[in-house]
């Protein structure tokens, strides 16, 4: 007798065995109910959910003789088509049926009537493989349908199928399973073939199976096959080339610490065991992502890759995390295309260790437990570890670990600190900056640089703009402009650029005498000038207010005195801190 794989085996030969859309299973059931069969459906999706599986099941549920909820698999017709004994239903696979004269012979075929059952079905797998010339050929017979005819489209490249098809069809949205649904598969089949897997095991086979029913059956038959129907979760990492989170909590925490040495010998160690880079990074990014919904959250129980025990080992904040994740996610995306994973991992922790060296300014030491220290009525971030009367200890503390936001600094006109000898000191900002003394509100610089605009000025703010969004891909402080922004006008003293959202300007307007702008600025354009955000409604109201009187450029003065302040941000903490 021939062997059938497991996902053969157990593929679903009615609706009520389909793990999963639901969705898809409940519409066509009533259109059957209803007598309300279409002529023509596309099921696009993910490999591996059920696409062709529910089209031949619906094939056999439109002839059967007794459906009710489901097929009858007594009737006259289900025995026929249960035995494969009719031409009546016919599944094609366009990727080598894809040319115009294989289309043309169906065509040709739906002239005549059903041999054997009520309808003729053509199940048309992959089907964005076709050629144009093909879909054309289809064009005149989907517009006008034969009658007991209904071709189904599968394909997991929907993009792929012309407008002109899909608006002649029906179309049906395949989801992936849920980890619940696939993890419930394979217990199962377990129970039904008598295989051995520890849970351990089956959360590893579900999380590779990414939601696909075929791919988590073909894994655990490999599996059962390789560990004598004995699977534990060290057999699947070994056939797959998979690490333990314990590996990949302990790469993380290098990535902190910037180990570069020990990062470079973890990787030529991943290289010598056969370790899977992919889907390292895939289950770093889980990691990380669990992290960053705890943060959020402060719920253990929705972590799906990361144990409560191990939360207090990554000591990032919400801004590194999502950075982090971004950029392991585009290194998964490139590195499926390309051979050299070792190479893209190699890459991605660089750039992951420069994008925490950009975020430097953030509070590190244990960012999970956090309390909010006050200092003069301004409230900073301040570790949990620390003691709750730290400004009123009688001996020395070290604040070496305690990093300085510069923007904060110049943002507090008077900050109270005590000393270790109990000795008030005032820090006040005209000590570090000069005060700005710019009174124009946002809605008159902006109508200063509408008067004033020139096509010169407003070229050179689009290089500039280009320079953010360039930076944006690697240092956070840049990346609001990547958010839909553009440049509307310029003046020699200005720039008015328009985002989408309200937030997004507003954040422009607060940091645009931020010192690493405004130095990049001074590259590109040849001096400071006042960066305003607006909305693009916004601006058109303001627009309308434009006077006949030309209006004086915007005053640099209070800018060029910030720009021009050599007070850098150690400085600053001695001042204050007396350290």
């Amino acid at each position: 007798m021939k062997h059938s794989s497991l996902y053969q085996k157990y593929r679903p030969k009615n609706f009520s065995e389909i793990v999963g859309q639901n969705h898809v299973i409940k519409t066509l059931v009533n259109s059957i109910k209803l007598d309300s069969i279409g002529h023509a459906y596309i099921f696009s999706g993910p490999k591996g959910v059920g696409k062709t599986t529910i089209a031949k099941i619906f094939s056999k549920a439109i002839n059967c003789l007794n459906f009710k909820d489901d097929i009858c698999d007594e009737c006259e017709n289900c025995q026929i088509i249960a035995s494969n004994d009719t031409t009546d239903i016919l599944e094609l696979d366009a990727a080598s049926n894809n040319g115009v004269d294989d289309v043309r012979r169906i065509l040709d075929n739906t002239k005549f009537l059903p041999v054997n059952l009520k309808y003729k079905v053509y199940i048309i797998d992959e089907a964005h493989m076709l050629t144009n010339s093909s879909w054309n050929a289809f064009l005149k017979t989907l517009e006008e349908p034969p009658m007991n005819v209904v071709f189904i489209f599968a394909t997991t490249e929907f993009h792929k199928i012309p407008q002109t098809i899909v608006s002649r069809c029906q179309c049906f949205e395949f989801n992936r399973l849920t980890d619940k649904q696939i993890h419930d598969l394979i217990v199962y089949v377990n129970e039904k073939e008598k295989i051995k897997a520890t849970k351990s095991a089956i959360e590893v086979l579900t999380n590779l199976s990414t939601g696909c029913a075929r791919d988590a059956l073909s894994m655990l038959e490999q599996a059962m096959l390789y560990t004598d129907n004995d699977i534990t979760d060290i057999a699947i990492n070994e056939m797959f080339g998979l690490t333990n989170d314990s590996e990949k909590i302990a790469f993380i925490k290098m990535l902190i610490e910037k180990d570069v040495n020990g990062l470079i010998k973890k990787t030529q160690e991943f290289q010598q065991k056969g370790i899977n880079f992919s889907q390292l990074v895939l289950g770093i990014s889980n990691i990380l992502t669990d992290q960053l919904i705890y943060l959020q959250t402060n719920d253990p129980n929705i972590l799906n890759n990361l144990s409560l025990s191990n939360i207090h080992d990554i000591n990032l904040s919400k801004e590194q995390l999502i950075a982090l994740i971004t950029i392991f996610q585009k290194t998964y995306i490139d590195m499926r295309n390309n051979d050299d994973q070792q190479l893209f991992f190699q890459i991605m922790f660089f750039k992951a260790i420069e994008k925490l060296n950009t975020n430097s300014c953030l509070l590190q030491p244990n960012v999970v437990e956090q309390k909010q220290a006050v200092i003069s009525g301004k409230s900073i971030n301040q570790p949990k570890l620390m003691p709750n009367n730290i400004l009123d200890q009688e001996k020395e503390i070290d604040l070496s670990f305690i990093r300085i936001n510069s923007d904060e600094i110049f943002e507090t006109k008077e900050i109270l600190i005590e000393n270790k000898n109990k000795e008030n000191k005032k820090v006040k900002q005209d000590d570090l900056i000069q005060e700005n003394n710019n009174d124009q509100s946002t809605e008159e610089i902006i109508l200063s640089i509408l008067s004033n605009k020139t096509k010169e000025d407003t070229n050179n703010a689009q290089k500039l703009l280009d320079k953010f969004l360039f930076l944006s891909e690697v240092q956070p402080l840049f990346s609001r402009f990547s958010n839909g922004c553009k440049v509307s006008v310029a003046s020699k003293n200005g720039i008015i650029f328009s985002f989408k959202d309200e937030i997004d300007a507003d954040w422009l307007n607060a940091n645009y005498d931020n010192k690493e702008i405004q130095t990049i600025t001074k590259e590109i354009i040849g001096h400071v000038c006042f960066l305003i955000g607006s909305t693009y409604k916004k601006l058109k109201n303001i627009h309308s207010k434009i006077s006949k009187i030309k209006k004086p450029e915007p005053n640099l003065d209070s800018l060029n005195k910030l720009f021009d302040s050599d007070i850098d941000t150690d400085t600053i903490g001695k001042k204050i801190f007396g350290i």
